[in-house]
C-alpha cells in the first residue's frame, strides 16, 4: 500500500502503439494523430514487415497499425508471423480498391482486429481520418490479451443446399457486426448446416467495395450459398445475403 502522503495516480495507462508503413509521410501523419490523444503514445515505427516483426518482439506494443503494401516484406506476411509468434491486436491500413479489399479480408481472417481505409490524398484528409484512427486503436486495445491464430479449416465439399422460397412463418436469422465481425463470421458461418431451414441476412459495417469480396470469402468456407444482396432480391431459405456496404436491406 502507498505511504502516508504518497500520491497515487488514477490515470489510465496510455495505449502503446507501433506504426508500420513504408511511407515516411504516413508514419508522421499517424504519429501526429496518435500523440495528439493524451491516452496514447507512439513507442516506435517501422517501414516494412521485417522491421515490424523485430519491433514487436523488442517493444511489445499494445496495438500495431500495419500497412499492407510494403517492400522487403508485406503487411500480410508480417501479420501472419506476428499472430503466430507474438499475437496482439493489429489494425491494418488498406487502399480502398478491389485489390486492396481482397488483401484486407485476408488480413482479417489471419487475426487482424480491424482496418482503416487510406484516404486517396494527404494531408487534407487527415482531419477526417483522425477520429476513425483513434477509435479503432482504442477498440483494438480492448481486444482479448490472448489472440490466437485462426485455426486452419479444410475447404467444404460441394454445396448441396438448394435455396427455397420464403413463406409466412418461415425463420429468418439476422446478424449485425462491426469491428471484429469479418473474423467472427468466418468462424460462425461454417457451423451452419447445409439444411439450415432459414434465410440469413448479414449486415457488416464495411465499405461498399469490400462486401462482394467478403461474400465470396464466406461462400468458400460455408456449406450455405453466400452472396452480396441485390436490389429487390427476395429472401430464400438456405441462402445467406450480405448487405452491400453502406446500405441496409
Amino acid at each position: 500500500s502507498p505511504l502516508c502522503g504518497e500520491e497515487v495516480s488514477l490515470l489510465p495507462q496510455r495505449i502503446r502503439v507501433l506504426i508500420v508503413d513504408d511511407s515516411a509521410l504516413v508514419r508522421k501523419l499517424l504519429r501526429d494523430v496518435i500523440t495528439g490523444d493524451p491516452h496514447m503514445e507512439v513507442i516506435g515505427t517501422a517501414s516494412n514487415g521485417v522491421e515490424a516483426i523485430r519491433a514487436v518482439a523488442e517493444l511489445e506494443p499494445d496495438v500495431v497499425t500495419m500497412d499492407i503494401n510494403m517492400p522487403e516484406m508485406d503487411g500480410i506476411t508480417a501479420l501472419e508471423y506476428i499472430m503466430r509468434k507474438h499475437p496482439l491486436p493489429v489494425v491494418m491500413l488498406s487502399a480502398l480498391a478491389q485489390k486492396g479489399a481482397a488483401a484486407t479480408l485476408k488480413a482479417l481472417e489471419l487475426g487482424a482486429v480491424d482496418f482503416i481505409t487510406k484516404p486517396s490524398h494527404y494531408p487534407s484528409a487527415v482531419k477526417e481520418l483522425r477520429e476513425e484512427v483513434l477509435l479503432k486503436i482504442r477498440t483494438a486495445s480492448q481486444a482479448r490479451s490472448h489472440i490466437t491464430r485462426k485455426h486452419a479449416r479444410g475447404r467444404p465439399g460441394k454445396k448441396i443446399a438448394v435455396p427455397g422460397t420464403m413463406s409466412a412463418g418461415e425463420k429468418l436469422v439476422v446478424i449485425g457486426s462491426s469491428a471484429g465481425g469479418p473474423k467472427a463470421l468466418a468462424e460462425i458461418m461454417p457451423r451452419f448446416p447445409v439444411d439450415t431451414p432459414a434465410a440469413i441476412i448479414i449486415v457488416q459495417h464495411m465499405p461498399g467495395v469490400f462486401t462482394r469480396s467478403f461474400a465470396g470469402r464466406l461462400n468458400s468456407v460455408s456449406a450455405l450459398a453466400v452472396k452480396e444482396a441485390e436490389e429487390k432480391e427476395k429472401l430464400q431459405k438456405g441462402c445467406v445475403m450480405i448487405a452491400p456496404g453502406g446500405k441496409g436491406l
